[in-house]
């Protein structure tokens, strides 16, 4: 659903009527209810906005979406172009807690999504400067009080030099506590991506 209304609804930033996305459901297989109820779960989930004028329900893709759709595209149609950020690696640490596990699972998928790996349980590594696009999910899900983010800079000779901090309380500390986590040689390897 995402992928249609993303393909063929957003490039004109159009609504949709709901009655025309119930019958290409239909065609693809779906039956009228399951397609009513997916379209229901994309609302929830703040993907698509319904409109009501009278009797009739058309819908809208979200800012949100509107975001994902576009990283999502540029991760698509960018595939086999080489990247080249100087060599820059993006480090996220995390603690968050037991009980926003949801805050912690969304990050976890997004980050997926994003291309990073995880190296441990709360360490994700990216090999290319994704810092702004970290700091905007961080700022989106609310975790900022919890997380670090780093660039690091990965040279030709495999060293490894921090190029700062950002994002959550712990600042430049948080870069001690995850090699202090990991230990020093773990650490360098996950920065080197071995």
């Amino acid at each position: 659903m995402i992928t249609l209304l993303g393909l063929y609804v957003r490039p004109f930033g159009e609504r949709v009527w709901s009655g025309g996305l119930v019958s290409l459901l239909g065609e693809l297989g779906f039956s009228t209810g399951a397609a009513r109820v997916a379209l229901t779960r994309l609302v929830r989930r703040g993907l698509i906005e319904r409109i009501l004028e009278g009797r009739l329900v058309h819908y809208r893709i979200t800012p949100r979406a509107d975001r994902l759709l576009s990283e999502g595209h540029g991760r698509i149609f960018s595939l086999g172009d080489p990247h080249d950020d100087g060599g820059t690696w993006t480090v996220l640490w995390h603690q968050i807690p037991e009980d926003r596990r949801l805050e912690r699972s969304r990050l976890a998928r997004r980050l997926r999504f994003l291309g990073f790996g995880s190296v441990q349980d709360s360490v994700w590594v990216s090999p290319h400067d994704q810092a702004v696009e970290v700091a905007r999910l961080i700022e989106e899900l609310d975790v900022s009080d919890c997380t670090t983010v780093f660039g690091a800079l990965v040279g030709a000779a495999r060293g490894v030099t921090a190029t700062g901090s950002r994002v959550g309380a712990r600042g430049p500390a948080g870069l001690a506590a995850l090699v202090a986590r990991l230990g020093p040689e773990r650490a360098g390897r996950a920065l080197r991506g071995f």
